[in-house]
């Protein structure tokens, strides 16, 4: 079943706990000389247009990236870091789709947003991101298995002249265990399924105990749902997490709502990271204070970050 599209859900609450954390993580890996590889095993399209039907049906962005940008408090330097990234990169896109009339993505009709809130045409999805902050000797491995969402990726990537990235249309979970250990030692590893399938919650644990069997030097990052209904798995997934052999695990939890409030769908959303970097706990615990007090719609959110090993 794919039936799951991120394009309804972009720049929600969950992608900038998301992103702020995978900007951290790569910036660390940086400071080392030797090549980085990063892999991707749910890319989706690569980045997302807020003018879409999608994006204007669900509007979700106004729970995220909208009040990060509309805030006129003093942020978090990883915050305010993580938004000229953001920023850099949808001036990018508008420049570079406005110039290229052949783009298969049908063009916003505004030439900027109408929301004066938001103040973004596009927003990034993790590959990009990724891309953007990667440098020339480091590797990118980006899996997707939806037809769509493959064909987009492919295209906006533009793998054909940049040699740093590998693109497989494949099963997310499959494929990282297939493709690990890589030539490179040092890596990022992003795992970000849509939970569609209550299976998904089995697979996701699964891959990454065979992935730290067989490679040490790699952090890995497992996002996961909070949902206020008999779908949430997130205990499942914490408890399984215990039980895997890393030097350490951090569980990073950001909400907007709290479990007992009558809030539909997601409430918020968690990051189960393995071999975290160094200090990560500390940088993420402040950014997370910050920004539930932000985001929240409910004023008993509840939020942490915790070592589970």
């Amino acid at each position: 079943m794919l039936s799951y599209l991120h394009s309804y859900h972009a720049g929600n609450h969950a992608d900038i706990i998301k992103h702020i954390t995978l900007s951290l993580i790569l910036k660390y890996k940086k400071n080392k000389d030797s090549p980085l590889v990063y892999i991707d095993s749910h890319a989706g399209r690569g980045y997302y247009n807020l003018n879409s039907r999608e994006s204007k049906k669900t509007s979700e962005y106004n729970s995220g990236i909208g009040k990060l940008l509309s805030c006129t408090d003093d942020l978090d330097p990883s915050i305010n870091d993580y938004l000229s990234i953001v920023k850099e990169i949808n001036n990018d896109l508008i420049k570079a789709n406005s110039s290229n009339a052949s783009n298969s993505e049908p063009r916003p009709v505004e030439t900027l947003n109408t929301d004066k809130t938001l103040k973004l045409n596009y927003y990034p999805g993790s590959p990009l991101i990724a891309k953007k902050l990667l440098r020339p000797q480091d590797h990118l491995i980006m899996m997707e298995l939806h037809n769509n969402e493959i064909r987009e990726l492919k295209s906006r990537m533009d793998c054909r002249n940049d040699k740093r990235i590998a693109i497989h249309h494949r099963d997310g979970f499959e494929g990282l265990v297939a493709v690990t250990p890589p030539k490179i030692k040092r890596g990022v590893v992003l795992i970000d399924p849509s939970y569609e399938m209550i299976e998904d919650y089995k697979k996701a644990i699964e891959s990454i105990e065979l992935v730290l069997k067989k490679w040490n030097d790699v952090t890995i990052m497992l996002w996961y749902p909070h949902l206020n209904n008999s779908k949430d798995h997130s205990l499942f997934l914490r408890e399984k997490a215990k039980k895997i052999e890393a030097k350490e695990i951090l569980d990073v939890n950001f909400c907007i709502a709290n479990s007992q409030d009558k809030i539909e769908g997601m409430y918020g959303s968690g990051l189960l990271i393995f071999n975290p970097t160094y200090n990560l706990s500390d940088q993420l615990s402040d950014i997370v204070n910050q920004l539930q007090t932000i985001c929240k719609e409910t004023p008993n959110a509840i939020s942490s970050v915790q070592n589970l090993k």
